[in-house]
């Protein structure tokens, strides 16, 4: 291979534990060749790493990097599908069961595709039903991470997710989305001019309602919440969990604390650690992801706390609708934000216009994340009030209650 660079002998071993070094090895090495043999352990986000920036046909920076399955790292890597991340093609690996989710690409546009790749991984890392909040929690970093990957970074490959169960000690579940785009920073500044430091543009990205789509202060648009990192974040802190961001020119790394969550810790890698497009990695124990409903109610209030301005009316009703109402049952894509917005359109918005009001059912739901009722009811929510009609809804979880509730404040605050 031209140009091979060979790790040092203190990179061989790469683990979430202290990822640092990795990152400001892998900055220098761009443009080079790796060979993943010469490495003897790489933790899942180290390898999702390398996949999306190895990628045959990105058009971002670039390394070549080949593996021949010499090394237990390079087995590891050819067991969740590197070649074929690489190589662009689809999988022909089988997951592992209650263990490692093979890698995968999802590119803009196929936001659909995102749904089922979440299931399959929050499916395959959980061990049992006492494991479903565990199982919910990681559904819903997928799809925020995945979500940001193909919608903001400009990567026409779009993102690469993996996940692995590790049940040696205390057993984990960590998750790892990268993409080769633009980075944080350059997804922000359009409509945040002022953020010309990445550490600062990392710092912002994960507070709520903060997006490249609408300016601070305004809680959002019809297609963007500003809340996916803000979540995965939040949800690291309440889980004892760690997360990763390492984008262009910075990277942060949060601790959740075990006996108090209000304590974690942030702090940015020094040394020049960062990485060519976005990396953000989310792991967990499983013990301490008990409860989904609660915590989503928590994040949710967190949010509303730091919101720009409240709602002063209410028009989502959670009572038996008045005979005679127009019941539509709710069942758009779960995580398909573009559905989920031509769905409001055709059959909820008209109804509204009309002074009609509606009782939305959300029996087929378990799990939302605030994108997609954002998508789905943020002008619908608007037009209720606009027109003083009222949206009534019927079998809604805890935890969809607590997002809607959310997402009516959102909507009508300023």
């Amino acid at each position: 291979m031209t140009g091979l660079v060979t790790p040092p002998a203190h990179l061989r071993r790469v683990t979430l534990e202290e990822p640092e070094a990795f990152l400001v090895w892998l900055s220098t090495v761009m443009g080079g060749a790796l060979r993943l043999d010469d490495f003897e352990l790489l933790h899942p986000w180290a390898i999702v790493a390398l996949a999306a920036l190895g990628r045959k046909k990105s058009s971002g920076e670039h390394i070549d990097t080949s593996l021949s399955a010499g090394s237990s790292a390079a087995k590891f890597a050819h067991a969740i599908g590197f070649e074929d991340v690489v190589e662009g093609k689809d999988s022909g690996l089988a997951h592992q069961p209650r263990r490692t989710v093979r890698m995968q690409s999802v590119a803009y546009p196929n936001f659909p595709q995102i749904d089922g790749v979440a299931r399959n991984t929050s499916d395959l890392v959980v061990r049992s039903s006492a494991e479903d909040a565990a199982a919910k929690t990681i559904f819903h970093v997928v799809v925020e991470l995945l979500r940001n990957a193909v919608q903001h970074s400009r990567d026409p490959l779009g993102g690469v997710v993996v996940a692995q169960r590790m049940d040696a000690g205390e057993k984990r579940i960590q998750v790892a989305v990268a993409d080769n785009g633009i980075g944080i920073q350059s997804a922000l500044l359009a409509k945040h001019p002022t953020l010309s430091d990445p550490r600062t543009a990392l710092e912002k990205a994960i507070q709520p309602h903060i997006s490249g789509t609408f300016e601070e202060g305004l809680t959002g648009t019809s297609g963007n919440a500003g809340l996916g990192l803000f979540f995965v974040a939040e949800m690291a802190k309440l889980t004892a969990g760690t997360m990763l961001v390492a984008s262009r020119g910075a990277s942060l790394f949060l601790r959740g604390d075990r006996e108090d969550p209000t304590n974690h810790q942030l702090s940015f890698l020094g040394g020049g650690a960062q990485y060519p497009g976005t990396l953000v990695v989310f792991e967990a124990p499983v013990a301490s992801v008990h409860v989904y409903g609660p915590m989503i109610e928590v994040i949710n209030q967190r949010a509303k706390d730091r919101m720009p301005g409240r709602a002063l009316h209410k028009w989502l009703l959670f009572q038996k609708p008045p005979s005679g109402t127009s019941e539509i049952l709710v069942d758009v894509a779960s995580e398909n934000t573009a559905e989920a917005q031509a769905y409001a359109q055709k059959k909820l918005v008209p109804h509204l216009a009309r002074k009609q009001a509606i009782a939305l059912n959300f029996r087929n739901f378990e799990i939302v994340t605030q994108s997609f009722i954002h998508a789905l009811l943020y002008e619908a929510i608007r037009v209720a009030w606009a027109l003083k009609t009222p949206i009534y809804i019927v079998d809604a979880q805890p935890a969809v209650r607590s997002t809607l509730e959310f997402l009516e404040t959102y909507a009508l605050a300023g």
